[in-house]
């Protein structure tokens, strides 16, 4: 797969160059192109097609276990926290202790956050490990929650504040986005029974028309092909592994709704108590999805 992309972006890699790539994302075909676009969004056009040497690979790899790749892992362990808490609690021990017996944590090789090195398993994705550092400063009070972040507590804003909230607004959005995808595609699959694909679940979640446009594609381009308002129709639809997140289905569905017309997009008129709503319905969103 990695090959593969990189050739469509002229960008070519070393095999030990995808083993890092592959190795930093825990070998999730999702979070490897999602980390195959970070690289993507760093290498300058005019200097392709390149061969991208092993330490820039290694670097950039570290870049985005450290910015983007550790709030989408982080968002995968608060699911598995909630869904397994044996699983992440033995997760926590194997990054103290460095290793823990496979026989004690086969179920973490099977969700791919380990790797096996004998009779033990270890943790050796970048991503998987600084999630499980914020998720300790988080514990431990260190790291504000984001959504105290970005924005100003009230709604009096001057002239020249406009334009700094709303593209703050649409930056929040934007995060919730991509963490919402990656929330959604580890819910399902950690919460639907035996038998049930969770590809299937999503396709089926959708209009007849959208379905056959979907249909066919890899799942992590699935998942990045939705639309925001579709999300929430996922959740909706299979509401009994989403509940427990979020407790009310019609506050969900209006806050997707409310989110999904965006101010920073449209050519209307926006008022304080728009600035308002949006930031109040993001605010609920990211505490759910987050915490």
């Amino acid at each position: 797969m990695l090959k593969t992309l990189g050739k469509r972006c002229g960008l070519q890699f070393t095999s030990n160059g995808r083993n890092i790539i592959a190795s930093t994302a825990a070998y999730q075909p999702y979070w490897m192109r999602m980390l195959g676009s970070y690289i993507h969004r760093h290498v300058e056009l005019e200097e392709r097609p390149v061969e991208l040497s092993d330490q820039i690979v290694q670097e950039l790899c570290e870049e985005f276990a450290q910015s983007e790749g550790g709030d989408i892992a982080r968002i995968a362990l608060h699911t598995l926290y909630r869904v397994d808490q044996p699983m992440y609690e033995m997760l926590q021990r194997c990054a103290v202790s460095r290793t823990v017996p496979k026989r004690e944590a086969s179920p973490l090789l099977r969700y791919g956050l380990v790797r096996q090195r004998g009779p033990e398993v270890d943790i050796r994705s970048l991503m998987v490990q600084s999630a499980l550092e914020l998720l300790r400063k988080e514990r431990d009070g260190l790291a504000p929650s984001e959504a105290k972040t970005r924005v100003h507590e009230g709604i009096e804003l001057d002239e020249s504040e406009w334009a700094e909230e709303v593209a703050a607004i649409s930056r929040r959005r934007n995060i919730l986005e991509r963490k919402a995808r990656e929330f959604i595609r580890v819910a399902l699959k950690m919460g639907l029974p035996s038998g049930r694909n969770w590809v299937d679940v999503v396709l089926a979640a959708l209009p007849s028309a959208r379905r056959l446009d979907c249909a066919g594609l890899a799942p992590d381009a699935l998942m990045g092909k939705l639309y925001w308002i579709e999300l929430s129709q996922i959740m909706a639809r299979e509401w009994s592994i989403f509940e427990r997140f979020f407790q009310d289905k019609r506050r969900l569905q209006t806050a997707f709704t409310m989110l999904n017309e965006r101010p920073d997009a449209h050519a209307k008129e926006v008022d304080l108590a728009d600035v308002a709503l949006q930031r109040r319905e993001l605010t609920w969103l990211e505490e759910r999805i987050s915490q």
